[in-house]
């Protein structure tokens, strides 16, 4: 768990709560970590492999080692926003309802998290706006 960007700055009494508390497990190529529309009971943080992030089919990003994944749905108990897919092997840290409440007391991994989120955020306005000014585009053409 150290060698996780997230909680490499914990202490080790604190990693040390969290071991018998969440699970290593390991997903294989096209092996899936969150479908979308599915509520989920569990998150992630990938340890080591890449996945890829689908909404609706479409391929818009990917995760690797010190992401989270599932983390929105664990946070508002809603259906999951995208499908996630292992590209190849992805060894990943599964956090249940219990572990994930006691990540969410350090304060370092929920600022890890929030920033995680905005950059998503970010990028996804990034490119609603973009589709946005090709749309006007074409309509100005027409």
């Amino acid at each position: 768990m150290r060698g996780v960007p997230a909680l490499a700055r914990l202490s080790d009494a604190t990693l040390a709560s969290f071991v018998p508390l969440i699970d290593e497990a390991e997903i294989r190529a096209g092996g899936l970590l969150t479908r979308e529309g599915i509520v989920s009971r569990q998150a992630f943080i990938v340890v080591d492999g890449t996945a890829t992030v689908f909404v609706d089919g479409e391929e818009i990003a990917h995760v690797g080692p010190g992401d989270f994944v599932g983390e929105m749905g664990m946070l508002d108990k809603l259906p999951a926003s995208a499908t996630v897919r292992a590209d190849g092997r992805v060894r990943v840290l599964v956090f249940g309802p219990v572990a994930f409440s006691v990540l969410l007391d350090q304060k370092r991994v929920v600022a890890a998290m929030a920033a995680q989120m905005s950059q998503r955020l970010r990028r996804g306005n990034a490119e609603a706006a973009a589709a946005q000014r090709g749309a006007a585009k074409s309509d100005a053409v027409a």
